[in-house]
């Protein structure tokens, strides 16, 4: 039985070597959202209705052969902590109200049930990759559809707590490393260039990294969908290639000296802050793209972006959950370990 003390140890996606843009794509998503036929959308659904059901869907899915060694985990039952590791991970939002994660081992897979929509299935890669995506939802959602119908109607397609997201009912999204395109100044063109195509940019849970996704799924066939996103995306990774390689020629020695003194301080300092370190792994994650430096590897700085946040921390090194409460002292002692797990780690891989 894999515990949250498992997770935090865990490289998640990031075990699979890929070179399918991995430089600027972090990791590429697809949500497949489905409700059950004959019950309200979760925000209007009893509480004890919504639990009930969800209890269902676990048993089912967990006794498919494809997800039977998925780990199921109650979110109510855990500490505000343990439910960070999630957040930490991207798996789950903030302010979700999710009420099971059932999740895959190498996390490739994970569904979130009781959020938005009854059933949020996803399907998780490292860089840009999505073609194996549709095939394994549709064996699980196809399984699952023999004992649950789905909401479903000729004219709106499958049906969805947020009009949005009917239709195919599902959502392509890329995560990037877009420090060429901020640091050129054309981040608001892209904006302004995806919300005429009907896809938004926004922040992710990581600062310097950009999650494009499409923000309507009504009225596309799932080819269509599936072309304009794939086009958009490989696009935006042309854009910030070409846009890297500019800076560079520009800024050839003020770009090498900053990825080296990243990566001199996280090899030796002693404290250091998450927005700190998070700051230096995104130069060094540059620096590994063009070419200054070969080790650490992106591989390596994709698994440190889970390893070095604050709830991981805590569990990783025992820590109390206590200490995640605001307070400078607290913060000190995070500080301390975190440079630590740095320092550890890369004198390993370099």
């Amino acid at each position: 039985m894999k515990k949250i003390e498992d997770i935090v140890k865990d490289e998640g996606i990031w075990r699979y070597c890929t070179k399918d843009n991995i430089d600027i794509a972090l990791k590429s998503k697809v949500f497949f959202r489905r409700n059950v036929k004959g019950y309200n959308f979760n925000n209007r659904l009893q509480k004890s209705k919504k639990y009930k059901l969800m209890d269902k869907l676990v048993d089912e899915i967990l006794d498919y052969d494809l997800c039977s060694e998925y780990e199921a985990f109650d979110i109510e039952s855990l500490n505000s902590n343990e439910k960070k590791v999630f957040e930490e991970r991207d798996i789950i939002d903030r302010n979700s109200e999710v009420k099971y994660i059932i999740l895959s081992d190498d996390e490739r897979t994970y569904f979130r049930l009781g959020d938005e929509d009854h059933i949020i299935l996803t399907i998780n890669n490292p860089g840009c990759i999505f073609d194996d995506a549709f095939d394994i939802a549709d064996q699980i959602l196809s399984n699952i559809s023999k004992k649950f119908k789905y909401a479903f109607l000729p004219e709106f397609g499958y049906l969805t707590a947020n009009p949005k997201n009917a239709g195919t009912g599902y959502q392509m999204v890329i995560t990037c490393h877009l420090v060429g395109i901020v640091t050129l100044g054309t981040l608001n063109d892209l904006i302004s260039e995806l919300k005429r195509k009907g896809f938004t940019i926004s922040s992710s849970w990581i600062n310097d990294y950009y999650s494009i996704y499409n923000d309507v799924s009504l009225g596309f066939t799932e080819a269509e969908l599936y072309e304009a996103a794939n086009r958009i995306f490989m696009d935006i990774i042309d854009k910030e290639r070409d846009s890297r390689e500019k800076i560079y020629v520009l800024n050839k020695n003020s770009i090498e000296d900053k990825v080296w003194r990243s990566i001199g301080i996280l090899k030796s300092a002693r404290m250091v802050s998450l927005f700190e370190a998070l700051d230096l792994l995104s130069k060094i994650r540059f620096g590994i793209s063009l070419g200054i430096i070969k080790k650490p590897t992106i591989k390596d700085i994709n698994t440190l972006l889970y390893f070095i946040q604050d709830a991981h921390i805590l569990k990783r090194f025992g820590l109390s959950d206590d200490l995640n409460s605001k307070n400078s002292n607290n913060d000190t002692i995070i500080d301390e370990n975190r440079a630590t797990l740095l320092r550890n780690f890369l004198k390993e891989v370099t």
